[in-house]
């Protein structure tokens, strides 16, 4: 997967069809992976997505927590297909331009064909972009907008904000079936000293969204751990796991 860190660095190849959608892909969820799939279904895949919540800017206080980093976010964006990412910040600046403004501003860098979005998804300052405003858009400038279904589990539909909530009680459970695979933190971390079961590990989860405080069992490479959440997003990782990375990929699914 190519990352691109604006895009306007994006180079159109020979392809005929770029599919491109936008959104911030907080979870890479039952959902989202619905829109990747019809991303999917064209010759070029790219996905436009923000390396802060765009809730920083609109409504700061309190600050919006994370399902997952960045890093593990682009991880996922690469593992459903996805071509291209372009990782952007959300500013202000960008926060105030019209949906048609942003949209004719995108296209003069991506020359896309089709534009595919979630279901609730809008575009602009002060969320002007609604379906009737960029079917507008979408004529003149003349490509082809698709909007994707929910996807709903247990009777509601699958949303970053629904699943934190369960995460935030500590339902893995229910986290994983709408995630559609076990939840996980990646996370540079510490190692420490040898401790009884394994090797003591120490990382600050830094705006993740996190289960109540608490020791839980969890996998590391297949391998049994016991992660201790702390307060002020502190993480001990209690495993016999121990190769000398200090990357680790934490699964907890009990």
């Amino acid at each position: 997967m190519q990352t691109l860190l604006s895009y306007k660095d994006f180079t159109p190849g020979q392809e005929k069809a770029i599919a491109l959608s936008i959104g911030t892909f907080d979870g890479v969820h039952l959902g989202h992976q619905a829109i990747l799939k019809g991303l999917r279904n064209h010759s070029h895949s790219v996905v436009l997505t923000f390396s802060n919540h765009p809730s920083d800017i609109l409504r700061p206080f309190p600050p919006a927590c994370f399902l997952h980093t960045t890093s593990h976010k682009l991880s996922l964006l690469k593992h459903f297909g996805i071509q291209t990412t372009i990782l952007i910040p959300f500013t202000e600046e960008l926060s105030l331009l019209p949906a048609e403004a942003f949209i004719a501003s995108l296209r003069e860098s991506i020359p896309f064909t089709y534009l595919i979005l979630g279901h609730d998804a809008v575009i602009g300052h002060q969320r002007q972009g609604n379906r009737e405003v960029l079917a507008k858009v979408a004529e003149k400038e003349r490509f082809s907008l698709e909007y994707i279904p929910s996807v709903s589990v247990g009777g509601s539909p699958v949303s970053s904000s629904r699943i934190r909530s369960l995460l935030q009680q500590g339902n893995f459970g229910a986290t994983k079936e709408l995630l559609g695979r076990p939840y996980s933190i990646q996370t540079e971390a510490t190692r420490y000293r040898e401790e009884e079961g394994g090797v003591l590990w120490k990382a600050t989860l830094s705006r993740l969204c996190l289960p109540p405080r608490g020791t839980y069992r969890a996998e590391i490479d297949g391998r049994p751990a016991k992660v201790t959440f702390k307060d002020r997003g502190e993480l001990e990782v209690v495993s016999d796991y121990d190769s000398g990375s200090t990357h680790l990929e934490i699964f907890l699914d009990q």
